[in-house]
C-alpha cells in the first residue's frame, strides 16, 4: 500500500512537473513573441525618431531662411527710404535750379 502511495504520488508529481514544463514552454514562447514585438516597436520608433529629426532640422532650416528674407526685406525698405528721400531731395535741387535759371533768363531779357 505505501509502495502504491509512492507510486502515486510520484506519477502526480510527474504529472504536476510535465504541467508545469508545458506551461513554462508556453511562457517562453509568449515571451519570444512579446521579444519580437518589442524589436518591431523600437525599430518603428527609431524610424519616426529619425523622420522627427528631419523635419525638425527642415524646420529650423526654413525659419533661418525666413529669417534671413525678412532681414533682406528690411534692408531693402530702408535703402528704397533712402533712395527716396534722396530723389525727393534731388527733385527740390532740380526745381531750384529751374527757378533760378528762369529768374537769369528774366533778368537777361
Amino acid at each position: 500500500a505505501v509502495v502504491d502511495q509512492e507510486a502515486a504520488a510520484t506519477t502526480a508529481a510527474g504529472g504536476a512537473l510535465a504541467a508545469a514544463e508545458a506551461k513554462a514552454a508556453i511562457a517562453e514562447s509568449r515571451l519570444h513573441e512579446l521579444a519580437e514585438q518589442l524589436a518591431a516597436v523600437e525599430d518603428t520608433t527609431d524610424a519616426l525618431q529619425t523622420q522627427l529629426d528631419e523635419k525638425v532640422t527642415a524646420l529650423a532650416e526654413a525659419q533661418g531662411g525666413a529669417v534671413t528674407a525678412a532681414e533682406e526685406v528690411a534692408a531693402l525698405r530702408v535703402a528704397a527710404e533712402e533712395a527716396a528721400t534722396t530723389a525727393g531731395a534731388a527733385e527740390a535741387d532740380v526745381r531750384r535750379l529751374v527757378e533760378e535759371l528762369e529768374a537769369e533768363r528774366s533778368h537777361a531779357r
